[in-house]
């Protein structure tokens, strides 16, 4: 009986096979049916209804599985189209990806020489030629020495922001304390000029990430600060907590703050508060900072005081473990 049923299996013979036998052991009953036996039937139990029973529910079982087993198929099929769609769909991404990437380094590059001969000629002839101008004409070399300028920097964030999406991260163990310091003495003059003190780590927490790119975070959420917290700004705090899951950076200010709605879309490229206009940026820092969270596994979001003042948190993954850069650094000239 076991012969047959294994030899049937191997042909992928669909007739169910019921086991009929005078010996009522439940070791060869079970080794029936795990072979692929329909039932096991003992002949001096057996009676017309449980007979008919079994074969009826044989019948039954193989139709079912005979329906399970197409609509496996017509799944299995359908997996491997979507598989082929979504395949063909991601290098058609990736080839898109790679053409807006060359326009935008293009753009950049075509764009930053004249920005230079624009900036260099007007300096030149303010210096040279300014006794010869009124002062509406002095005004205006001073504008278009401001313009050139503020495009030059777009340009350069411009390809910071595509180098930070394209460069993968440099993970290192490093300790907070010694990043912040470095951000604190970078920006000591401008906030010793603006009156606002500094409040950073107690300690010294390890955490393992791309130093260069916390190192950039921090740098942009500090400029920010500074940028837009206003005259009444006194102090900046940097901050760090922990979740099981990951390490979060928080810096702090007490400056004129932002409205909910705001706090939601700063994060996107080329946004900036409204009140900002005079201010130089591009709109790009906060959308980098995002860029380099998601990249170590963690998230960026920003929350409004009570009254005044505005705290931006940056969390990092704590399951990222140490590895080497892969790919070189696009290198980003400073204007």
């Amino acid at each position: 009986g076991f012969d047959l049923l294994r030899e049937a299996k191997s042909r992928a013979i669909p007739i169910p096979i019921i086991f009929l036998t005078g010996q009522p052991r439940y070791e060869v009953d079970m080794a029936a049916m795990i072979e692929g036996a329909a039932d096991y039937l003992v002949k001096d139990e057996i009676t017309p209804s449980i007979l008919e029973r079994s074969i009826r529910y044989a019948i039954e079982k193989t139709r079912t599985m005979d329906a399970l087993a197409q609509a496996r198929d017509r799944l299995e099929q359908r997996v491997e189209e979507r598989t082929r769609e979504l395949r063909e769909a991601n290098e058609a991404l990736r080839i898109s990806s790679e053409q807006i990437k060359r326009f935008a380094y293009s753009v950049s590059h075509d764009l930053k020489s004249p920005v230079l001969a624009i900036h260099g000629l007007t300096k030149r002839l303010k210096d040279r030629y300014g006794d010869a101008l009124d002062d509406r004409g002095k005004h205006y070399c001073e504008q278009i020495l401001l313009a050139s300028e503020q495009l030059a920097r777009l340009v350069e964030m411009i390809n910071l922001y595509i180098s930070t999406k394209e460069v993968p991260a440099t993970l290192e163990d490093l300790g907070l304390r010694d990043v912040c310091n470095t951000v604190r003495d970078e920006f000591s003059p401008q906030m010793i000029l603006q009156g606002v003190s500094w409040e950073s780590l107690d300690g010294n927490p390890r955490i393992t990430a791309d130093p260069l790119a916390v190192l950039r975070c921090l740098r942009n959420l500090v400029d920010n600060a500074l940028k837009y917290g206003g005259e009444a700004m006194s102090k900046i705090t940097v901050r760090y907590h922990e979740t099981d899951t990951h390490h979060i950076l928080s810096v702090a200010d007490d400056g004129a703050g932002l409205n909910t709605m705001d706090t939601e879309r700063i994060f996107n490229m080329f946004v900036r508060e409204k009140s900002s206009s005079r201010i130089d940026g591009a709109g790009l820092g906060l959308a980098i900072v995002k860029e380099i969270a998601e990249q170590h596994g963690g998230d960026v979001w920003a929350e409004p005081g009570d009254t005044r003042g505005f705290t931006v948190y940056l969390s990092i993954s704590k399951t990222l473990s140490s590895q080497p850069l892969t790919v070189p650094c696009a290198v980003v000239t400073p204007w």
